[in-house]
């Protein structure tokens, strides 16, 4: 099974702690752990562990069409 973490950013608050701490703990229990930032990056990304792929989209608006 393969599991992606999407959130807005990486700034120090609940739901993206939340996610970090989803993404870091499936590593051993799951196929693959993705973790997703779609706006921006921030602090926990130093906490998010080497065997999770984190993809970082820098989406600009509603309608970045791009991403």
């Amino acid at each position: 099974m393969n599991v992606l973490q999407l959130i807005d950013s990486l700034h120090a608050g609940g739901a993206e702690r939340v996610a970090l701490n989803y993404a870091n703990a499936l590593v051993p229990k799951i196929e693959t752990s993705y973790l997703c930032a779609t706006r921006e990056e921030g602090l926990l990304k130093e906490s998010l562990s080497k065997d999770v792929p984190y993809i970082f989209l820098n989406k600009k608006s509603a309608l970045d069409l791009k991403v």
